[in-house]
């Protein structure tokens, strides 16, 4: 996992942002959990937080052509 991560950083952080997002939404969907509307929004907000933080360290690993 390392070296997929090292060599394709965008891949791999879409991988993990995508997953996410997946495991969130069948939870919620099929009723795995029991989160009241103020929890998702915790959540959601949380995920949203992620999300900048490995853009940006994404983009740290990325080098303009």
């Amino acid at each position: 996992m390392a070296d997929f991560t090292s060599t394709e950083p965008v891949r791999g952080a879409a991988a993990i942002q995508t997953l996410l997002a997946a495991l969130i939404a069948l939870a919620v969907g099929f009723g795995w959990v029991d989160w009241t509307t103020d929890q998702i929004a915790l959540i959601i907000g949380g995920y949203a937080a992620l999300v900048l933080v490995i853009g940006e360290f994404t983009r740290s690993k990325v080098s303009p052509v």
